[in-house]
């Protein structure tokens, strides 16, 4: 098995094991070897933090894992502060509430990156506006590509000094799984 082959397989049990009703959840501790790329790196530090990883590598199964996770954690109502992924997702059969995070139960965000050796999310106001993370419900779920991984905030950061140029995005914070309950789908990048 290639080392492609036995990423994608590691990926997929972690999404998959959440899902299985013969086991019971534990929170299984993953050790970081020193030779792990940075899209596992990010994958065993979320997971061992207590957060959920999903791997996606065909765009049609991210609606199919987010029908199955909303359903596994019971979420009645889902938030979306960006209209497309309001609109994209519009068929999973959800209440679909834009900019109303006060009386939600769940919240669906893409992010500015996934950061690797933390296992948190950086967000800025692209994607959560001048919004709060406090004042969000307690379970976030994330939609990034695999290309949004970087291994440190500080290559975070370069990326975003790069990508907006003279315009930065304000609001820019980290979310982890604590206070939160954070589900990432990490997805290979088709478009974005």
């Amino acid at each position: 098995m290639s080392t492609s082959e036995t990423i994608k397989k590691i990926f997929e049990n972690f999404g998959e094991s959440f899902f299985s009703k013969n086991k019971p959840i534990t929170l299984s501790k993953y050790e970081i070897l020193e030779n792990d790329p940075k899209d596992v790196i990010f994958a065993k530090k979320l997971n061992n933090s207590g957060g959920r990883f999903f791997y996606s590598n065909k765009e049609n199964e991210i609606k199919n894992i987010l029908k199955k996770l909303i359903t596994h954690i019971k979420i009645d109502e889902v938030c979306f502060i960006d209209e497309k992924i309001k609109n994209k997702f519009s068929d999973l059969n959800i209440s679909l509430e834009l900019n109303s995070v006060q009386k939600n139960n769940g919240i669906i965000l893409t992010c500015e990156h996934l950061i690797a050796d933390q296992g948190k999310v950086l967000l800025s106001s692209a994607q959560i506006k001048n919004k709060k993370i406090e004042n969000f419900p307690n379970e976030i779920i994330v939609i990034a590509y695999i290309s949004q991984i970087v291994l440190r905030i500080n290559d975070a950061m370069r990326s975003i000094t790069k990508k907006y140029k003279t315009n930065s995005p304000f609001n820019i914070s980290t979310i982890g799984s604590g206070n939160k309950k954070l589900s990432v789908i990490v997805v290979e990048d088709f478009e974005h």
